[in-house]
Parts: C-alpha cells; sequence; structure tokens
C-alpha cells in the first residue's frame, strides 16, 4: 500500500488511521518507516499539514524543536576590512519558540533547500557619500540585521562598504563567479544605499548602476553555478521621489535620494530594457524593495523600517512559511506603520518575482547559535 503509493495515498493513510491513539499512530509511522522512509516522510508531512505540530519518536531524526532567549548570548555585530572601525551593537530579533521545518521542501514544486551551507549571501553597505547631508545615517544597522538574519538562515556572508559604483560592480561580478557557488542551494544580494528613479542604484562617488546590470551580471549564461537555483536581491534604497503622506509633515526621517544625483550619472553594461522581460535568463530571480516604484525609501537612526520588519518575519516564520507568505506579512506590518514624529509617513515595500517554484529556507538548527537567536 505504501511501497509506491501517491501523496493522495499517503493521505488516505493517515485518514484511515485516525481512530489510532498518538502513541499506537507513531508506532505505524515507525514501521512504515522500515519498509519504505520515504512514505512514512510523506505520513509525517500530513500530520505536521493537519495538526502544525512534529510527528516525534524514539526511532525518528526529527530534531527538539528548541527556543533561544534574547538574553542568552550577545548579538553578532558583522566586521570585516572594509567596516567601520566602531558599530554600535543591536539587539537581537525577538524571542522565538523555534519548530523545526518538516517535509514540504523537497516537493518537485518547491527550491531545495538542504544544502549546507544553505546558500552564499553578499551585502553592499554604502554609508558615508562625502558629505554629511546625503551619508545614510542607521544603515550600519540595516547591515547588522542582515548578516545576523543570513546566519540564522545557513548562509555565509560577507559585507563590502562603502564602494563606487565601478566597484559595486567589480564586487557583483566577482560574486556572481565565486567558485564555490554550486555548493549552496540559494544566493542573496542585499544592497543598501542610495537610489533614484529607473532602478538606479547609488556608489559613493554618485555615480550609478541599475537593476538590468545585475540581471545581466546573475543571469544564467553568466552566474551558471547558480542555475536553477533561487537568487534573492534585496535593495534599501529610494525608487523616485514621490511620498506616501497623510499629512504635510515628515519630520525626524531620511530617505535614500541623495541630493546630488543626475541621470548621466550611470555607467554599467549598458544593457537594452529589454533584458527585463528574458525571462529564460533571469529565471530564479526575485528583487525585494524597500519602496514602491516612483517612491522613496525611509531609514531612522536605528535603521530602516523595511530592514527590520522583513528581517524579523523572515527569523520568525522561515522555519514553516513559504517566502511569498513572509512578504505579504512584511507589507501588512508596513501597510499599518506609521513613520516621522508626527506618524504620517508611510512606505510600502514591492516584490518582483520570477521564481519558477516555493522558496521554503529551512534554516538548519545548528547555525541558531551562530547567528545568537
Amino acid at each position: 500500500m505504501c511501497g509506491e503509493g501517491t501523496y493522495e495515498k499517503m493521505t488516505r493513510v493517515c485518514d484511515s488511521v485516525k481512530q489510532l491513539s498518538l502513541e499506537d499512530f507513531k508506532k505505524f509511522v515507525d514501521a512504515v518507516s522500515k519498509i519504505n522512509n520515504t512514505a512514512a516522510n510523506k505520513i509525517r508531512e500530513k500530520y505536521f499539514q493537519v495538526t502544525s505540530e512534529p510527528l516525534t519518536h524514539e526511532t525518528d531524526t526529527v530534531p527538539v524543536p528548541c527556543s533561544y532567549d534574547d538574553h542568552d548570548q550577545p548579538p553578532v555585530v558583522c566586521s570585516n576590512s572594509n567596516a567601520a572601525s566602531s558599530v554600535a551593537p543591536i539587539p537581537t530579533f525577538p524571542h522565538i519558540n523555534q519548530r523545526s521545518f518538516i517535509g514540504s521542501h523537497h516537493e518537485e514544486s518547491n527550491y531545495p533547500m538542504d544544502t549546507d551551507p544553505r546558500g552564499f549571501a553578499l551585502i553592499i553597505n554604502n554609508v558615508n557619500f562625502g558629505n554629511t547631508s546625503n551619508d545614510r545615517v542607521g544603515s550600519d544597522e540595516d547591515a547588522n540585521r542582515l548578516h545576523n538574519m543570513f546566519k540564522y538562515l545557513g548562509f555565509e556572508v560577507s559585507t563590502e562598504r562603502n564602494k563606487t559604483a565601478k566597484e559595486m560592480l567589480q564586487v557583483l561580478k566577482a560574486f556572481a563567479q565565486y567558485r564555490h557557488l554550486h555548493s549552496g542551494s540559494a544566493l542573496a544580494v542585499a544592497i543598501l544605499t542610495h537610489g533614484h528613479e529607473n532602478e538606479r542604484l547609488c556608489g559613493v562617488d554618485g555615480q550609478c548602476i541599475s537593476r538590468i546590470d545585475i540581471q545581466q551580471i546573475f543571469k544564467i549564461g553568466n552566474c551558471k553555478q547558480m542555475k536553477g537555483k533561487p537568487k534573492l536581491f534585496i535593495i534599501q534604497a529610494c525608487r523616485g521621489d514621490s511620498e506616501d503622506i497623510l499629512t504635510d509633515s515628515a519630520q525626524q526621517l531620511s530617505h535614500d535620494s541623495p541630493s546630488f544625483y543626475a541621470d548621466s550619472n550611470k555607467i554599467g553594461t549598458g544593457a537594452a530594457e529589454r533584458d527585463l522581460d528574458r525571462t529564460a535568463e533571469t529565471a530564479d530571480m526575485c528583487f525585494v524593495y524597500s519602496s514602491s516604484l516612483g517612491y522613496k525609501a525611509y531609514r531612522r537612526q536605528m535603521g530602516s523600517p523595511f530592514i527590520e520588519t522583513l528581517t524579523n518575519c523572515i527569523v520568525q516564520r522561515a522555519h514553516n512559511t513559504e517566502f511569498s507568505e513572509i512578504m505579504r506579512e512584511v507589507q501588512r506590518r508596513l501597510s499599518n506603520m506609521r513613520l516621522g514624529a508626527d506618524e504620517s509617513v508611510m512606505t510600502l515595500p514591492d516584490l518582483t518575482t520570477q521564481l519558477l517554484k516555493k522558496l521554503y529556507f529551512n534554516p538548519p538548527l545548528s547555525s541558531r547559535d551562530a547567528a545568537n537567536y
């Protein structure tokens, strides 16, 4: 009955043994696992979907659920040769009662996410733009939060700070060609900088790169190691000059639109706009923006509301929730958030995706101590 059964047959198996006690049901699953472990795992998956509880037993290899208190260990502060000499520590993420993620990330409709490391992440953090009024106060806190989040997810993380547009392209190209990328299940790039309309992202020299440049660097033909694997791009930058304002005041907020920007200040591949629609080449990419197209993105001294909300939601829900649903939760939270001294300014993040499968991060339990959760 279980040897060659489909998922539907496994569902009927679960339904047919409802009269068993929980302990007898666990014994039944153990017996099935000795004959066909794949079938047993499907039964466990169905049980988890119905009850939201893992089906564990003495012979199971499913990890015991863990929880971590905020005060267990101090937060990790990312550091590298380019980092600021002193960055104030930020609080760790809220207390989380984590339940191990079970089952569904192995289905054909989902991206596999079971390598060690889970993937590789690059953070480009542009803070100092040669003019105090243009410096991005609070961006180091955003970089720290992203670093901790990626470590929690089981990613290897590298951070670059204060790069010109030309250096940004060089760093991105080097990352796309990193020889160990094939050993991960996913790739992520976070860019924290000033931005402007037409998807322009500024280097600290005032020159800009574009989203098309990024897509060209990481398209299948130029990043063959990541073919068929998810590539996530997180952008904290303005995308225009418009604001979501309920009144005419927006005090004590900074935005990521530079005063020195000019449309001619662009370097890069010069790729045509049509490349945005080359689905085959840009498949499995997902761009997550801190604001809607044409709108400003905001920061506070303790970091941006977008990065804080995004990292909190991912850490809280990555163990059992698909990424698009996590993003809907991020949008819901920010849509109800009021910013500024008069709580008048809103910002709504945007997601542009060409992911062909569902994305479950499936964070490894072993990574949680390293990330201090």
